[in-house]
């Protein structure tokens, strides 16, 4: 027997998978043939769950099969599904056209592309697959129970509660008996919980799971490859549905804030109140002189006024100086002229000086959405991730505030049986704001309401992060990974930069999605607190990261 070195370049995810099953000695690569792997930037092979500095030697099976050509290799007729670049499946077409030994060498008996109505055996188109050395097991369910774990959002996942509580009946009927969610202690069946499962039943159920491209093509190929593990979970076939397409993210299409009607009983009954108090302040000013000018009759005219103004906290007022009420032809002089009788008494000393009272900032406690459809994201920005969708007339909850380069968002809580936090733009044609001020908002972002972290040894954070300065813009650069399109966040940018930075003497909030590896951001001088940022690579459930970006001087 040969021993034939295959060079294959695949995702990092799929290779990751597989360093892992050769680590865990995964029986089916040595029934598929796989003595050692050795991957690109690595030293040592891993065979049989070991590193090896070098390839080990053939095992006895493998000697007596190199003896012994004629014999039939012992095993199943295996199926594998491989996802590779688009050159070297062009590449392994044409070997399998051309019926390169090399791939009867390697065991490989045929090949069919995803797409391709025939196969590709001995250099020859073929409708039917090759007959194996045996027959494959044929799988029969065995009456045991399925337990299957899916990862769905929160709302998808209290809603699917709520029914197992109700014991809703389209449960039983797509056959699931009992959910158990993480981190509960208790199934819940026939809307009750349980301790443990409940019996067993015998019958066939068909299961449809919504899963990742990743997981989907995984599960095919156990299932290809007779993988007894689905025997004993009692999956006895399984079925590639296609998709019916993504659902389009809906936009945020502002439209211009409802006017209030005025109404004219309204504007008739205010002019009359309005005429009221001015007559009643004529009246009273009229009495309040001509009492003054009895009072003040016998009085010198002062020779000066002062005028004492008290500090009040929040904008300043129009202070009105009342003039003297009569005029007396005296000659000014600097010499006070003393009073005998009029003069008021002096003021004690413990007399507590006036203050002003001052109107609290109040905050809005709700508001209304203006547009059509406004996207709630994870974020405060256009850039971060599509959290959920709002409709026209809908009424949120405020909770806080977010002010960025790009505007104030608002963080907030819908009023749906299961409420869900997002963030919207404040701006008037996307909310409308009954009461309150939006500056009155205490800030959230990002300590009282941190982003949605999503790190896990499959997907690397941004590497390389670097920066550099040209006046006062900063370039920043890194490098990336290119996510599958089940991983990949529709209509949202790959990656996600914030900086806070100084720009006009003040450090500004910019959070900013790219496309690229690559971003920029003005940073200018003048600011007590230094300037920082990181970076983040988006995925469907979270962001990877955060990187720290090495701020220049």
């Amino acid at each position: 027997m040969k021993r034939l070195r295959i060079l294959i370049r695949m995702e990092s995810a799929d290779a990751f998978e597989l360093k892992a099953q050769a680590l865990n000695n995964d029986s089916r690569l040595k029934d598929a043939g796989i003595s050692a792997l050795k991957f690109i930037g690595d030293k040592k092979y891993i065979a049989d769950g070991e590193f090896s500095h070098e390839l080990p030697s053939p095992s006895a099976s493998e000697t007596a099969t190199e003896k012994n050509k004629s014999a039939p290799t012992p095993g199943k007729g295996l199926r594998v599904v491989l996802r590779m670049p688009n050159e070297d499946t062009y590449e392994l077409k044409a070997q399998a056209l051309n019926d390169n030994p090399r791939l009867k060498d390697a065991g490989i008996a045929a090949l069919k592309f995803v797409g391709d109505k025939h196969f590709i055996a001995n250099g020859e188109f073929s409708t039917d697959r090759p007959p194996a050395d045996s027959r494959e097991p044929k799988l029969e369910t065995i009456g045991k129970k399925l337990q299957v774990v899916v990862r769905m959002s929160d709302k998808d996942a209290y809603e699917l509660k709520a029914q197992a509580l109700n014991n809703d009946p389209r449960l039983k009927e797509a056959g699931i008996d009992a959910l158990k969610f993480v981190g509960d202690k208790h199934y819940i069946s026939e809307g009750e919980f349980l301790a443990d499962l409940p019996s067993t039943t015998h019958k066939k159920v068909r299961v449809t799971l919504r899963a990742p491209r990743k997981d989907a093509y995984e599960l095919i190929t156990k299932h290809l490859n007779g993988d007894p593990q689905l025997k004993k979970a009692g999956i006895s076939g399984v079925e590639l549905a296609k998709g019916a397409g993504m659902v389009p993210v809906p936009k945020e299409t502002p439209i211009q804030p409802k006017k209030k009607k005025r109404s004219f009983l309204r504007f008739a009954v205010g002019a009359a109140i309005l005429g009221l108090i001015g007559i009643i302040g004529i009246v009273g000013v009229i009495g309040v002189t001509g009492v003054g000018a009895l009072f003040f009759a016998n009085l010198p005219a002062p020779t000066s006024t002062t005028v004492a103004q008290i500090p009040v906290s929040g904008k300043p007022t129009e202070t009105a100086t009342l003039a003297p009420a009569t005029e007396t032809n005296v000659p000014p002089t600097n010499t006070r002229v003393p009073s005998t009788k009029t003069q008021p008494p002096p003021t004690p000393a413990n007399t507590r000086t006036p203050t002003a009272t001052v109107v609290s900032c109040q905050p809005p406690s709700e508001v209304v959405v203006a547009a059509e459809n406004l996207s709630c994201r994870y974020g405060p920005g256009a850039s971060y991730l599509y959290r959920t969708g709002l409709s026209g007339g809908d009424v949120v909850d405020v909770l806080g505030k977010s002010d960025t380069a790009f505007g104030t968002w608002i963080r907030v809580q819908t009023r749906w049986e299961v409420p869900v936090k997002c963030w919207v733009n404040s701006g008037p044609n996307f909310v409308e704001i009954p009461q309150g001020d939006v500056a009155c908002l205490d800030p959230l972002y990002p300590e009282k309401a941190p982003l949605i972290i999503f790190n896990t040894d499959l997907f690397p954070k941004p590497s390389n992060v670097e920066a550099s300065r040209s006046e006062d813009i900063v370039y920043i650069d890194w490098q990336g990974f290119d996510l599958l399109p089940g991983d990949l966040p529709p209509a949202s940018p790959p990656y996600l930069v914030e900086t806070w930075t100084c720009q006009g003497g003040e450090i500004v909030f910019s959070p900013q999605g790219w496309d690229d590896t690559s971003a920029w951001v003005r940073d200018e001088g003048g600011c007590d607190q230094a300037s920082y940022g990181y970076v983040y690579m988006a995925h469907v459930d979270g962001y990877i990261g955060p990187v720290t970006i090495p701020w220049p001087e």
